[in-house]
């Protein structure tokens, strides 16, 4: 049997992995609610609903070229409008961890795992579907503007750029360390500390079902950002993950089931934990002090890039424009 080309019904979001390396594990790639002082910084000058409505437009001609060509599969999985209020460029004090007691009791250390709806997923074991839709795609791309496919991949390289950049001289500054330090210390004094396991390191903790928000980056006993799951807090649900598997079949074109939205519920010991987490980064300093040392990174992050960016969105602007003329949007 030939492998199944799996197609979702979803937008692609902007690639922004490396984000997470400067982020709290309770930090957010999306836009969650977060203190009044979170303020407006300066990589929401990246055009992120313009990008997403570009590959919108693109999603949406792929699909009507798909159902002339008779697989009707795609529109009927339907494309989500992409959302104007997020901002996965968005550096907050919720990164470092919660910023204050409201915030930790109200999401823990999960706000950002909250699951929007879905559509379904489109799985094909046909190979003339999968012909028809590269050769759609291809078309989507042509119909937009000759740019605009090399524009899409390079104006995600470009955030990428300005993430890893950012995060590279975050790590670097000496007050990261000093201030994860004195993070450990007062959670240390509170009765928090990293749980030892038989390989040596950091403890897993007890995480809920569903995603992890704790399950990436730097351990509590190194240098980097603590944990909660390094601490042995057991976290809360998270984003439900798509469990609809496709019967494998030669010849045929399978839709799954949407997925529905879902709220993040932390535990009871995270919500504890959260607390004293926030209180910590109060009395230290650390997240007053990491979002200002955050906000001139960006503007110098930004700077460097200056030209790269001035000339790719100049363009984008004019593809957009195209792209919404297309599809019937102003």
């Amino acid at each position: 049997m030939r492998k199944a080309r799996w197609i979702s019904g979803g937008l692609a979001a902007l690639s922004l992995g490396a984000l997470c390396a400067s982020c709290s594990s309770g930090g957010s790639s999306g836009a969650g609610p977060v203190s009044e002082s979170a303020g407006r910084l300066s990589f929401e000058q990246f055009p992120e609903y313009k990008v997403e409505l570009l590959n919108y437009a693109h999603v949406k001609l792929t699909a009507e070229c798909m159902k002339q060509a008779g697989y009707p599969q795609l529109a009927q999985a339907g494309v989500p409008e992409p959302d104007r209020a997020r901002n996965l460029m968005r550096i907050t004090p919720a990164r470092f961890g919660p910023p204050d007691e409201a915030h930790a009791r109200r999401y823990g250390f999960g706000y950002e795992w909250n699951s929007p709806a879905q559509p379904p997923s489109v799985v094909s074991f046909d190979k003339s579907f999968d012909k028809s839709h590269e050769r759609c795609q291809e078309d989507a791309w042509r119909k937009i503007g000759p740019s605009a496919k090399r524009l899409y991949s390079s104006i995600n390289d470009l955030s990428n750029k300005l993430i890893t950049d950012y995060g590279r001289q975050l790590q670097a500054h000496p007050e990261w360390t000093r201030l994860n330090k004195a993070l450990l210390s007062c959670l240390a004094e509170s009765g928090y500390r990293p749980v030892a396991t038989p390989g040596g390191g950091a403890g897993p903790g007890k995480e809920g079902q569903g995603r992890d928000p704790g399950a990436a980056g730097a351990p509590a006993s190194s240098a980097g950002q603590p944990e909660p799951r390094s601490f042995g807090v057991r976290l809360g649900l998270g984003g439900r993950e798509e469990s609809w598997r496709p019967t494998p079949r030669r010849g045929t074109v399978q839709v799954g089931p949407a997925i529905p939205a879902r709220a993040y519920v932390p535990t009871a010991e995270e919500v504890k934990f959260a607390v004293v987490y926030a209180e910590c980064n109060q009395s230290t300093g650390r997240t007053r002090t990491l979002t200002e040392i955050s906000r001139k990174l960006q503007d110098e992050v930004m700077r460097r890039h200056e030209t790269e960016f001035t000339e790719l969105t100049a363009t984008l602007d004019t593809l957009v424009n195209r792209a919404a003329t297309l599809i019937g949007r102003t």
